[in-house]
């Protein structure tokens, strides 16, 4: 049996290479304090992001994209549970500002305009939305971030949810199913690809619908202790709606595991919705 090692020094030597060429964070411009946090958003990261059902991670989901797609940033989203149009159309209302609908029909002269207000972002081509609309084979979804990071040389995969990439199976083996899933996708961010990869994860149980713990994300604690960072987003506590402290509207998020930067874990990133985006306050 052969055990591989090297020098402290042959290992300093390398590590003088990251300290003198650091990777390079993908700012969100619109959240300062969350890219700060974040330091970026870094390649060869994974990012679980938690959310009660209904506290408006697709929002969250499409905003980041939003910012990433005005930065002309390539990525890559799997709107499963959404589906590839609805995506766009909320990618580009927070971009406008307005809450686009497609239960009624709209201007098509309007429509055609802010076609052309994106026709030069729309050329870059760097938002590639996967147009699976039902579960998702987690060996598949693999290979096509393979291939748009061939291609195209995406830096940020976002992936909703964790449950279409898992097969149907009985309660004792869903939770190998997750781990064998989240330990995959795992894999190809921090040792494949110099991508970063945000999956979105369902909770197991809430507290007055709120998510207070990272042990309280469905499925066993293999997923949070291989994640790079581990996020919480949820809305305010009732106590700080009725005591004016919070409005409805408001969200929270916070670092439950930040693996570059420990000092912001537990301290809550704070959003207020305008209508149509989040904006991080007080």
């Amino acid at each position: 049996m052969s055990i591989a090692y090297r020098s402290a020094l042959d290992v300093w030597e390398s590590s003088c290479q990251k300290l003198i060429n650091p990777s390079q964070g993908v700012p969100l411009p619109w959240w300062p304090k969350l890219t700060e946090s974040f330091m970026g958003i870094r390649p060869h990261e994974f990012t679980l992001l938690c959310a009660p059902t209904g506290a408006g991670k697709t929002t969250l989901m499409s905003q980041i994209s939003a910012q990433l797609f005005e930065s002309e940033i390539q990525q890559f989203v799997a709107p499963v549970e959404t589906g590839d149009a609805d995506y766009m159309i909320r990618v580009i209302s927070a971009l406008e500002g307005r809450k686009l609908r497609a239960m009624a029909p709209m201007n098509a002269d309007y429509l055609e305009r802010m076609t052309l207000k994106y026709a030069s972002k729309f050329q870059k081509n760097t938002l590639h939305i996967s147009t699976h609309d039902s579960r998702v084979k987690v060996e598949d979804m693999i290979d096509a971030l393979g291939v748009a990071h061939a291609s195209d040389g995406i830096k940020v995969a976002i992936l909703d949810n964790l449950n279409f990439f898992l097969k149907p199976t009985s309660q004792q083996n869903a939770l190998m199913e997750m781990d064998e899933a989240v330990h995959s996708f795992v894999m190809l961010a921090l040792r494949r690809l110099p991508i970063h990869i945000i999956l979105i994860v369902h909770p197991k149980k809430t507290d007055n619908g709120r998510v207070l713990s990272e042990f309280d994300i469905k499925g066993s604690s293999t997923a949070v202790q291989e994640a790079t960072n581990v996020i919480l987003f949820n809305r305010p506590d009732q106590k700080e709606v009725d005591s004016g402290r919070r409005r409805i509207t408001d969200r929270e998020l916070v670092f439950r595991k930040n693996r570059e930067n420990g000092e912001c874990v537990g301290k809550p990133i704070w959003f207020t919705f305008d209508g149509q985006r989040y904006r991080e306050c007080q």
